[in-house]
């Protein structure tokens, strides 16, 4: 342990020195949602949409602890599903510690937003292998994921739905070099996203279930969070409901008019316990109940 901590403050020595031969003014740190030269995101609506993040550094930052914090305009983006399908690139991968922190709305993000984030650290012990997050290109890191309002009036629209987002424990993004020292400055970019639809008839038929069915939720077992997926073959009234062993209501998940076509729904268990729940599809005269296990 004492020699752990010789090293450590070697490491902070040295740090200084290379800090002090250096101006920080020209240490920087550059984020990119979705894609760098600014282009739009291409979405579909009632479908996952996928945000890319690139990282870009100036020559003399070497990133080794980050928080990514993507906020997102809740009336274009359904919910937030990182926890479940984002993923990380190298040199994230490799880290220590990576991972989606759950989702989180207004406040602190302003009226209708809401935010999700990861975040990351490269231990600097033994045996010292963790790469750096260090490219004067942008590289891609982190792949967010949220799922698109099922809403046919944005089809065609190109609009400004990402932006700078905030989480509760965390705060804004932010990037610096897991040694104490002063955090690099962060500059993000946001591209916009353009929303589309099915590209033909044969693909919106296609689109539009026979029967109602509501699938297992996946992941199952599942830790957090949970998505439920239903498909409707016409409009219909619909509740979606969520009990424990009890019979008691702990969350309705969908309520009210639904449109033909698939529809999903994210869980949050949120403080609930470990054990065993069960969600229950009511769609005009049909009703179904499955069982999922939720494991803390």
């Amino acid at each position: 342990m004492k020699g752990i901590k010789i090293i450590a403050i070697a490491l902070s020595f040295f740090a200084y020195f290379v800090a002090s031969d250096t101006a920080l003014s020209q240490e920087w740190v550059t984020l990119y949602y979705g894609n760098p030269d600014g282009t739009p995101i291409e979405a579909s609506i009632n479908s996952p949409i996928a945000i890319d993040v690139y990282a870009q550094t100036s020559e003399n930052a070497y990133v080794a602890d980050i928080h990514i914090c993507l906020g997102t305009d809740d009336m274009y983006i359904d919910s937030l599903i990182s926890s479940q399908y984002g993923e990380v690139f190298a040199p994230l991968n490799g880290w220590d510690m990576a991972y989606f922190l759950d989702p989180s709305g207004s406040p602190p993000n302003p009226d209708g937003w809401s935010s999700q984030s990861l975040q990351g650290f490269a231990n600097l012990a033994p045996p010292f292998d963790a790469e750096f997050i260090h490219s004067e290109d942008p590289v891609l890191i982190l792949r967010m994921v949220g799922w698109v309002a099922n809403d046919s009036s944005i089809m065609g629209q190109t609009v400004n739905c990402l932006g700078v987002g905030i989480n509760p424990q965390q705060g804004p993004s932010n990037a610096g070099d897991t040694l104490g020292g002063p955090g690099y400055p962060v500059t993000q970019y946001f591209s916009p996203v353009h929303f589309d639809g099915p590209t033909s008839i044969g693909d919106d038929m296609q689109a539009i279930p026979g029967n109602i069915e509501i699938s297992q939720n996946y992941p199952n077992p599942f830790n957090a969070n949970t998505l439920i997926e239903f498909a409707l073959p016409e409009q219909a009234q619909v509740s979606l409901t969520v009990y424990d062993v009890q019979g008691r209501l702990i969350e309705t998940l969908a309520e009210g008019i639904h449109p033909a076509g698939n529809h999903q729904v994210t869980f949050n268990s949120g403080n609930l316990p470990s054990g065993i729940y069960f969600y229950s599809l009511q769609a005009d005269s049909f009703r179904e109940t499955n069982k999922m296990i939720l494991l803390k």
